[in-house]
């Protein structure tokens, strides 16, 4: 199945130290290396960690479809490992997850 980073939801959402919902996870994720200007760092790192813990982690079936809640590390650009949760989604009819958010655990 395809799994999907959409480069809004880092760029405007979770790197955007002005978003009202995301600022702080902004600050998070930008102190540990990651930039707006190199989103595709980020996509790549969500991506690898979805891989990683997808077998290992919670899945909730709700009304509109499969949510996964995955807890695990991601390696940064500036080399440490972080602990983070990210939601993942797939709508019932779709052939694809997408990122939903990310934030330090």
């Amino acid at each position: 199945m395809k799994v999907i980073v959409e480069k809004e939801k880092i760029t405007r959402y979770l790197l955007n130290t002005d978003h009202p919902d995301g600022s702080s996870k902004a600050y998070f994720f930008i102190k540990h290396g990651f930039q707006v200007n190199h989103w595709k760092a980020f996509e790549n790192a969500l991506l690898a960690h979805f891989e990683q813990f997808q077998s290992s982690n919670a899945q909730e079936i709700t009304p509109f479809g499969l949510k996964y809640i995955l807890t695990g590390y991601i390696e940064t650009p500036n080399g440490e490992s972080v602990l983070i949760k990210s939601v993942w989604f797939k709508e019932k009819e779709a052939n694809f997850l997408k990122l939903v958010t990310a934030y330090p655990y």
